[in-house]
């Protein structure tokens, strides 16, 4: 063999650090992504647990510590005494009738405001959560897929907030059933057998959606 000249030399000098500096950028690539993959891995974990832990204190109608300083109820004992005029409401006197709608503004609402509030911060947190996966899906496309259940996450807030809004009908079905009793409707006139009826029938989906909600949760926690 002939000796290799000073300008080969260079080349295969030139190719070998080409190299070198391919496996290192590809070494950094791969080391970069591992450790995105993992932080991710991390980030959605946590979030997890933080739409379980908002998903069960909604469930139960609960609120945090921020939601609970925010939005109060009433004194303690306005609500005893609008929750025991409500569970009589069709045998009340008409000064009691007078009571109730004075109390309703203070008392009536309390739950359902609490209860959007707490569905609109349990679909903030889960669009957080839904980011991060969106994230991974490009680095960890398996684990994205299999891991974690997006799609059950949006089935339970869409659930919730549908919840809210029942919830919400219901109290001003039983405000309408207050005004009419105060304008004069007999407790067992046709009027109000019909507004008793539109509220049983809020009150049985809401049974039902709870019963879809609390299945959602089982499956997304079992993951």
């Amino acid at each position: 063999m002939g000796r290799i000249s000073k300008k080969q030399r260079i080349l295969i000098g030139a190719a070998l650090a080409l190299g070198v500096v391919c496996l290192l950028t590809s070494w950094f690539i791969a080391w970069r992504s591992a450790a995105v993959v993992s932080e991710l891995h991390r980030l959605i974990d946590e979030q997890e647990a933080t739409l379980v832990m908002l998903s069960e204190t909604t469930d139960r109608d609960g609120a945090d510590a921020v939601v609970g300083s925010v939005v109060r109820d009433c004194a303690q004992e306005e609500r005893e005494r609008f929750d025991s005029l409500l569970g009589e409401l069709g045998t009340l006197q008409r000064s009691e009738l007078e009571e109730i709608d004075a109390l309703f503004t203070s008392c009536g609402y309390f739950y359902t405001q609490r209860k959007a509030i707490m569905v609109a911060q349990l679909e903030r947190e889960y669009e957080v959560y839904a980011s991060y996966i969106a994230l991974l899906s490009p680095l960890d496309a398996r684990s994205a897929a299999l891991d974690f259940d997006v799609e059950t996450w949006r089935a339970l807030v869409d659930l919730e907030k549908s919840r809210s809004v029942m919830y919400s009908d219901l109290v001003s079905m039983q405000l309408e059933i207050i005004t009419s009793l105060r304008g004069g409707a007999a407790a067992t006139s046709v009027e109000i057998a019909n507004q008793i009826n539109a509220a049983n029938e809020i009150r049985t989906k809401l049974v039902y959606t709870g019963t879809q909600i609390d299945r959602l949760r089982e499956q997304v926690t079992d993951l």
